[in-house]
């Protein structure tokens, strides 16, 4: 559900189809792959209704209410945008 919201937010996500996965594994695929921010949701993140938003450039975590990750992760996505642009 979460990655179909994003979808439709037009922010392109990827979901691992591993049944157990290793999140430094996922974490340094994010970094080959140049993917800015990973979101970790676990059984008890669902059930608290908050998921975790990783910038793997600097490694920081916030916690963030799953009803609110679009738009933080939307916020997120277009200052690293413009950030990039200035730096040109």
């Amino acid at each position: 559900r979460l990655l179909k919201q994003l979808w439709v937010a037009d922010i392109p996500a990827e979901m691992t189809q591993k049944r157990r996965v290793k999140p430094l594994d996922q974490f340094s695929y994010c970094e080959r792959m140049h993917i800015p921010y990973a979101i970790v949701l676990g059984p008890s993140e669902m059930e608290a209704g908050i998921c975790k938003l990783r910038s793997i450039v600097d490694r920081s975590e916030e916690t963030v209410a799953l009803a609110e990750v679009v738009s933080v992760l939307k916020a997120k996505l277009a200052l690293n945008a413009s950030m990039t642009q200035l730096s040109l």
